[in-house]
């Protein structure tokens, strides 16, 4: 998905290295989000150092469900891994 919210990644970049939850984001990132047809949804920038590689996020289809902490706990752990992977991939590539 191409995002073209400049609102969005925005807010990931503002709040780097934590989770944007639905429920707080700026009614402009709500506005995006809500063309997926997700009520409820965290996402989590992918880090390494201060460089923001994507964005990492889970949501719920259901109405009213809401994420505990921790599920985002878990959601900032995997992403964590999921950027290390995503690292050193890009270095294996450029051997």
């Amino acid at each position: 998905v191409e995002i073209k919210s400049e609102g969005f990644t925005d807010a990931l970049i503002r709040r780097s290295g934590t989770v944007l939850r639905g429920e707080s984001a700026s009614p402009s990132v709500r506005r995006f989000t809500s063309g997926f047809g997700v009520p409820t949804w965290m996402a989590v920038p992918l880090m390494h150092g201060r460089e923001i590689n994507g964005f990492l996020g889970v949501g719920f289809l259901q109405e009213g469900r809401r994420f505990s902490a921790e599920d985002e706990r878990l959601l900032i752990g995997i992403a964590h891994l999921a950027s290390l992977s995503l690292r050193t991939a890009r270095l294996v590539q450029d051997l």
